[in-house]
């Protein structure tokens, strides 16, 4: 890593530590029954996650869930639908922290579940995701990733996508339910 970059990144990190600090987010878990509002951060760049994204919310969509969506593309894509949220690297400052209407938006509107729907690292979705007022979050396991979740899916290689992370969550939130003090435990413990 050069050192503009890590510069770059200290600074990010410390920035969200010092958010954090001044403004902390509780965090508890909402069981699956209970699930009523999702937000989903994603990448917007690829066809396939954009598909995959809007999948899983049309399917929590039609089991009366309100889902709220916010893509991340370094540029906007060609014919991106106006009623799409949408931040652009354009939209980040040099450290690689949103700001704007589409990010204020988001981050005003609270939700159950918060969603990271994005493989690898991004700062700006990461920043979205630690801020986020969510009782709690869920994303794909990744060394590199800083605050993005509560319930981290490792996928195997064969799933190593966002299709396959949102597959696996479908499959696991269902099993999660409560312990009588208040915890997360998984469903037959």
């Amino acid at each position: 890593m050069t050192a503009l970059p890590a510069f770059r990144t200290r600074i990010w990190a410390w920035q969200l530590r010092r958010r954090l600090a001044r403004h902390p987010v509780p965090r508890h878990t909402v069981p699956h029954d209970a699930l009523r509002r999702l937000a989903v951060l994603y990448r917007a760049d690829e066809p396939a996650d954009v598909a995959a994204v809007e999948g899983f919310a049309e399917r929590h969509r039609r089991a009366g869930r309100t889902v709220r969506l916010l893509g991340f593309a370094r540029r906007a894509p060609e014919a991106w639908p106006a009623e799409r949220a949408l931040v652009t690297r354009r939209d980040c400052g040099w450290t690689g922290i949103p700001r704007g209407a589409a990010t204020d938006a988001f981050l005003a509107d609270g939700a159950d579940l918060l969603v990271g729907a994005w493989m690898g690292r991004s700062r700006p979705l990461e920043w979205l995701a630690a801020v986020h007022p969510a009782a709690w979050r869920a994303g794909e396991h990744h060394p590199d990733k800083e605050h993005a979740a509560e319930l981290l899916l490792s996928l195997t290689d064969d799933r190593r996508h966002v299709a396959g992370l949102l597959e696996q969550l479908d499959h696991y939130l269902p099993a999660i339910r409560l312990a009588p003090e208040g915890g997360a435990i998984p469903s037959g413990s």
